[in-house]
């Protein structure tokens, strides 16, 4: 349900999601696009019960990397 306002796709084939917000998420493309979506649901759910946000989420290794505002 996150909403998007671009998708590029990095020199290391990697693809670089700006949301809405002007957040940046980077998702691997050799992991389930899928598993990465869900994983952004639930890390944005959670990050919003707590009252933060943040400005890029890296998805691509085992623990995503959040950098958070």
């Amino acid at each position: 349900n996150a909403s998007f306002s671009s998708i590029a796709v990095a020199s290391d084939s990697s693809y670089i999601v700006r949301l809405k917000e002007g957040e940046e998420v980077i998702f691997s493309p050799e992991k389930n696009i899928e598993a990465q979506v869900a994983s952004l649901q639930l890390i944005q759910k959670r990050l919003t019960i707590e009252g933060k946000s943040f400005i890029k989420l890296d998805l691509r290794f085992t623990n995503p990397i959040i950098i958070f505002k």
